[in-house]
């Protein structure tokens, strides 16, 4: 947590792990497409993208991410 609010939220989910990106529309630089957009969808947390590991590659294509959203929550803290 940096400031007052997460920078992204863990949910388990069996053999997964969803995280969602605490980043609103039009934030977020994802050129290869790998967060899923869930605005107008009901969730947890705060946040427009959600990104689901289930192997080490998903979870090498979304630390780029991870790390984007922790950096930006640094300039808002």
């Amino acid at each position: 947590m940096l400031g007052r609010r997460p920078f992204a939220y863990a949910f388990p989910q069996g053999t997964r792990l969803r995280i969602l990106l605490n980043l609103k529309r039009g934030e977020l630089k994802d050129p290869d497409g790998v967060a899923e957009s869930i605005v107008g969808r009901s969730h947890e947390g705060q946040g427009d993208w959600t990104v689901v590991l289930a192997d080490g590659r998903d979870l090498e294509r979304a630390m780029p991410l991870v790390r984007q959203t922790f950096e930006a929550a640094e300039r808002r803290a």
